[in-house]
C-alpha cells in the first residue's frame, strides 16, 4: 500500500487518486503466463482546509488505537 486509493463502478476502474506527491499504483494482470504491470498515475488531491495536523499515517495511527481502547473499556464494562 503506497497510499493511493482505487475507485471502481462495478467491475471497472473510474480514477486514481492519492494525496502524496509520489505515491505509486499499478495494474497487474496475467498473461500467457507472465505478469504484465502497467504505471497507473494518480491524481494528486487537494490538501482539506482544517484537515488533519501531521502526516496522515499518525492521524490513521491514533484513530485506530483509539477505537481499540474504547472497544476494550466497553468488553470490561467500563
Amino acid at each position: 500500500d503506497d497510499g493511493v486509493g482505487l475507485l471502481f463502478s462495478g467491475p471497472r476502474l473510474v480514477e486514481v487518486v492519492t494525496a502524496r506527491p509520489g505515491a505509486r499504483a499499478y495494474r497487474v494482470e496475467a498473461a500467457g503466463g507472465e505478469l504484465h504491470e502497467t504505471p497507473l498515475a494518480p491524481r494528486l488531491l487537494e490538501p482539506v482546509p482544517g484537515g488533519v495536523d501531521g502526516p496522515v499515517e499518525i492521524a490513521e495511527f491514533r484513530d485506530a488505537r483509539r477505537a481499540r481502547a474504547e472497544a476494550a473499556r466497553r468488553r470490561r464494562g467500563a
